[in-house]
């Protein structure tokens, strides 16, 4: 299993960099911890910085027994006797065909809001709302960037809705306080995918990513 990305329908993810080292969501953020397999379980160990303790840290370990293993699953029994199944992200690849838009609105309170439209006849649409320098009582800034696409660049951007499997996205995602919302709706494989909210996995904020990089991922 070493070196393979695993993921479950929610792409919360496990790696084994090598036979010391994961790379995981186990945590619910994404770090890489020390790990080692006794018999049927899996022990991750983490160092959590505490204040309050003399030597400023502590070691937690979590065990996770292995139910069930093959060459591309990986099916784990939490702490909390919760069943976690896994399997390679290869498995999930899809290609995009009869792609017809694609719409992402980014919303936060702390930078520039972003409205983008892009379509299979590569019409692009980018509303930049500017964040107000000194005070919100002045008015938000607007620019608009029309542009229009060649057939490489319409390519290109198929791709990338395959490589980070955006056909996946989960329809609501959770927002913590002051959050960073993006909205997508995506036409595609005769599908109308809609997705809204905050918390994205690491595969789809690599999509997101992407996106609000557009133009300079593709010049």
């Amino acid at each position: 299993m070493i070196g393979k990305f695993l993921v479950d329908s929610d792409f919360n993810f496990v790696e084994l960099i090598n036979d010391s080292l994961i790379y995981s969501s186990l945590y619910q953020v994404r770090d890489t911890a020390k790990y080692e397999i006794i018999g049927n379980d899996l022990i991750i160990k983490k160092n959590e910085y505490e204040p309050n303790t003399p030597l400023g840290y502590k070691v937690k370990r979590l065990k996770y027994n292995i139910s069930k293993q093959t060459d591309s699953t990986l099916t784990l029994i939490s702490p909390s006797n919760f069943q976690l199944d896994y399997k390679d992200l290869k498995l999930f690849s899809n290609k995009i065909f009869d792609f017809e838009y694609i719409e992402l609105e980014y919303l936060t309170p702390w930078s520039d809001n972003r409205l983008i439209r892009i379509d299979s006849q590569g019409n692009f649409y980018n509303k930049i709302t500017y964040l107000p320098l000194k005070s919100r009582r002045f008015k938000r800034k607007h620019n608009i960037i029309k542009e229009q696409l060649n057939d490489s660049e319409i390519l290109i951007l198929k791709q990338k809705l395959a490589d980070y499997y955006s056909i996946y996205l989960p329809f609501e995602r959770g927002c913590p306080i002051d959050g960073e919302t993006s909205n997508f709706v995506i036409k595609t494989n005769g599908q109308l995918i809609e997705s809204k909210g905050c918390n994205l996995s690491l595969i789809h904020s690599k999509l997101l990513d992407y996106l609000l990089n557009f133009k300079v991922a593709n010049d």
